[in-house]
């Protein structure tokens, strides 16, 4: 983590113990929402789990566990029923789209368009959204989320154990 993310020994020491805890969050939070919440993400700035939720009453549940509640448009139904549809119009591949996935933090579906040799790639208008009709569209080869919520080494994931970047800068890790 101190080379990876930048983080002196101390810092380091904080933030391991900052995401035990919003680990355990985590399953606090799921026992207290009916449905699972629309996303959930460590805040390396608050050193809290932040839990994007669609209603009041899960943000107060949130608020009731610990942690940071987020009010976002669309449930974790929506988005999976929206990547449902991609997938289905997809199918087998679409010329030039790379991928595509949910996005917790923006509470969308992006999809990833490879470049071209002119640097422009085809366009996804024919994707579907939750709410428009349309999903946004990244024409870079890395994906939009992790250009706006840091490096690939920064990212955490609810139950996984720690952050990935601690575990592959682990002596023992392999790489």
């Amino acid at each position: 983590m101190r080379r990876d993310l930048g983080l002196t020994a101390a810092q380091v020491r904080t933030r391991l113990a900052q995401e035990a805890d919003a680990h355990r969050s985590v399953a606090a939070v799921r026992r207290a929402l009916s449905a699972p919440p629309a996303g959930m993400w460590f805040d390396k700035s608050t050193g809290r789990l932040v839990v994007a939720v669609t209603g009041a009453a899960d943000a107060q549940r949130v608020r009731d566990v610990g942690a940071v509640p987020r009010t976002v448009p669309h449930s974790r139904a929506a988005l999976t029923g929206l990547m449902r549809r991609i997938s289905g119009r997809a199918g087998g591949g679409v010329p030039g789209v790379t991928g595509w996935g949910v996005d917790e933090r923006a509470n969308g579906v992006v999809l990833r368009v490879a470049r071209t040799r002119r640097g422009r790639g085809p366009t996804p208008s024919s994707a579907p959204s939750a709410a428009s009709g349309r999903a946004r569209g990244s024409r870079s080869p890395s994906s939009a989320a992790t250009r706006r919520h840091g490096s690939r080494a920064d990212r955490w994931w609810a139950g996984s154990g720690g952050c990935p970047a601690a575990r592959a800068s682990a002596p023992s890790a392999s790489r």
